[in-house]
């Protein structure tokens, strides 16, 4: 608030505007105009600014991204069990809420996809069939002549989104924000690129559990000595 405040004390003093980046930033009428639903979520300026001047075109999401509402999708009980096979998920925290038996309405063409919460704009990558909680969500296909789902994925996890009111956001927003998007078998590369690095992030995750185990275990052994 006290950054808005001088902001507009400058303004009414003619003084040239100082911005602290962090904080503020602005935005031409211009850029505001090329918007063809007048957005004034500075957000989506600011993710667009800071990546204005990379090599690769920018394209907005809807470009490359069909959704599909979830409705035939959704559980008709929660009545749910491990001894059940069909995960059901919500794009949340939770993302996995429990396990359904019913038999209908799978979700399981055309994986992996992306689940997108309308509300909160957040994201799972899924390969594997599923059904959902409730229709609170998008599930997003990728254009496979364009774009690979899982380098959209990442991407969209880079994506600093402000969801202060309570709507959804696909559509009228969310879809409209650009992102770089190099060649397809670029894409492809990238992927395979974050992919090899998680696989060590988890291998030594894996191996610095195992040595705490083992310091576990000796300082036990002392006290049973």
């Amino acid at each position: 608030m006290e950054v808005i405040k001088k902001h507009y004390k400058d303004l009414q003093a003619g003084k040239q505007i100082s911005c602290d980046k962090e904080h503020c930033y602005t935005i031409s009428k211009q850029k505001i105009l090329e918007n063809r639903s007048l957005n004034l979520t500075g957000v989506q300026y600011k993710n667009n600014e800071k990546i204005s001047h990379q090599k690769w075109p920018m394209t907005e999401l809807s470009e490359v991204l069909d959704y599909e509402q979830p409705t035939k999708y959704i559980v008709a009980s929660t009545d749910y069990s491990d001894e059940y096979k069909t995960p059901v998920l919500t794009a949340g925290k939770t993302f996995l809420l429990g396990y359904s038996n019913e038999k209908e309405g799978i979700f399981k063409d055309g994986l992996p996809v992306i689940i997108f919460d309308d509300f909160t704009t957040a994201i799972k990558l899924v390969d594997f069939p599923f059904k959902v909680k409730s229709s609170a969500m998008k599930i997003l296909h990728s254009k496979k002549e364009k774009a690979d789902i899982k380098f959209l994925f990442y991407m969209m996890k880079q994506i600093e989104f402000s969801t202060g009111t309570h709507k959804r956001y696909w559509i009228s927003q969310y879809s409209k924000i650009k992102i770089p998007l190099p060649p397809l078998n670029f894409q492809k590369k990238i992927v395979t690129e974050i992919e090899n690095c998680q696989k060590m992030i988890d291998d030594d995750k894996k191996h610095i559990e195992t040595l705490q185990q083992k310091i576990e275990a000796k300082i036990k052994s002392i006290y049973m000595s």
